[in-house]
């Protein structure tokens, strides 16, 4: 009598191991960005079926996944993580889940992140009014200059600004600190 003992096959595992996703954008994120990557997977396997361990909004680092007992998977980038917010145009992060097969061999699949510019969102004081000098030879002094303060929310660059000092314009002169401090 002869026993012949079975050993697992790993399965040859073929399809689509990897994705891009791209976050939205704009000012609070009305650029839609691409936040869906798609896939298939195929387990060719010798001593089982080709068949997935499959899984339901299961969480990732930056997002979720769903993989199907067929093979099929979906991830959905967290448009909200503030780590994807953060990135700017050009800048990338990099997630990834398990598919599992359904006899327990691991299948990484990857995703990029991509990031895009987010618009700052500016408040503060963005309007003044200066009155010219009046009166005969401009005898009555009028109010020549203004100033103010702007902030910026910007989530993927800092909050500073551009400074400027003494730029002309039609009618006057304007500084600006990086701060967002300003004069007329």
């Amino acid at each position: 009598v002869v026993t012949i003992t079975g050993t697992n096959d790993t399965p040859a595992i073929t399809g689509k191991l990897s994705g891009e996703v791209k976050e939205a954008g704009g000012g609070h994120n009305n650029e839609a960005g691409a936040p869906i990557a798609t896939g298939a997977l195929s387990s060719q396997d010798a001593d089982n079926e080709n068949t997935w361990q499959p899984g339901s909004n299961v969480s990732t680092t930056y997002g979720k996944y769903t993989l199907s007992s067929t093979g099929s998977w979906t991830y959905t980038l967290n448009d909200t993580n503030t780590d994807v917010q953060a990135l700017n145009s050009g800048q990338t992060l990099s997630d990834a889940f398990s598919a599992v097969t359904i006899d327990g061999t691991r299948q990484i699949i990857t995703i990029l992140i991509k990031g895009t510019n987010d618009t700052p969102i500016i408040t503060g004081k963005i309007s003044e009014e200066v009155v010219e000098a009046g009166g005969a030879n401009n005898t009555q002094p009028g109010t020549p200059s203004v100033s103010g303060t702007l902030t910026s929310l910007d989530l993927d660059n800092d909050n500073s600004w551009r400074p400027a000092t003494n730029t002309s314009t039609t009618y006057g002169s304007y500084a600006l600190s990086s701060t967002g401090s300003w004069s007329y």
